[in-house]
């Protein structure tokens, strides 16, 4: 379970970059309250099951949370979670947790397996994916086992690939089984409107506020995240 006091002491785990202009000067425990209490009103009881994500399986993970950029999800047999089908097939193994194996893998073949031409950055997306399997295993990062949400190195390795950033690195160890939230837009946009604050914009502060409103409802961050998420796309459809 998140560490309540944990997420309003520590910044050990703060983004370089995250603007910090907009959360400076707020009251957290002020925000907290009016996160929990707008929860309340517009998220419904109990909180809905999320999906399993991959434990053991950093191959899955890593290819889950690249193409989940700025994409529809889809179902089983579609979008996302369907690409991912396809490379367990390709590699004959329905539990990859092999990082230098897909390290080696050829960037445009990973395209026809994936059938995913989406671009991030300045690449394809199964290239970002490529790049950020050399860097993590470069480092000895092999398994879901060797990767460590809270090692800045591991972090900063993900996070070098052209396109990829703290949020998809946040969602690829969520997806392994790290208890936390993703800072993307659908959080973020949340917690503007329940604190009616359109201007933050704090990716860090955002992030510690809703773990914490997870802490204060003894429920996994990964579920409230899913919420989150379930009620936005809800607003938008």
């Amino acid at each position: 379970m998140y560490n309540y006091e944990g997420a309003r002491r520590s910044a050990a785990d703060e983004d370089p970059g995250d603007p910090m202009t907009d959360s400076a000067t707020r009251d957290f425990d002020q925000d907290l309250k009016g996160l929990l209490a707008g929860m309340d009103s517009r998220v419904p009881k109990p909180f809905p099951e999320r999906p399993g994500g991959y434990p053991d399986q950093v191959a899955a993970a890593l290819i889950d949370a690249v193409l989940s950029i700025r994409a529809r999800y889809g179902k089983a047999d579609t979008g996302v979670r369907a690409a991912v089908t396809r490379y367990k097939d390709a590699v004959g193994d329905q539990t990859p947790n092999s990082l230098s194996r897909l390290a080696d893998f050829d960037a445009v073949k990973l395209v026809e397996v994936l059938h995913n031409h989406q671009m991030t950055g300045a690449e394809t997306k199964a290239s970002a994916i490529v790049r950020a399997a050399r860097n993590l295993s470069g480092i000895g990062v092999e398994t879901a086992a060797d990767t460590d949400p809270l090692d800045p190195r591991q972090k900063a390795v993900y996070v070098n690939v052209p396109g990829l950033g703290a949020v998809t690195w946040y969602y690829f160890t969520m997806l392994i089984g790290a208890h936390d939230v993703k800072p993307d837009i659908w959080v973020k946009r949340f917690v503007q409107l329940v604190l009616e604050t359109p201007e933050l914009d704090s990716d860090d502060y955002v992030r510690r506020l809703v773990n914490a409103a997870a802490a204060e409802l003894e429920v996994d961050p990964r579920v409230l995240d899913h919420t989150i998420w379930l009620y936005m796309r809800s607003r938008e459809a």
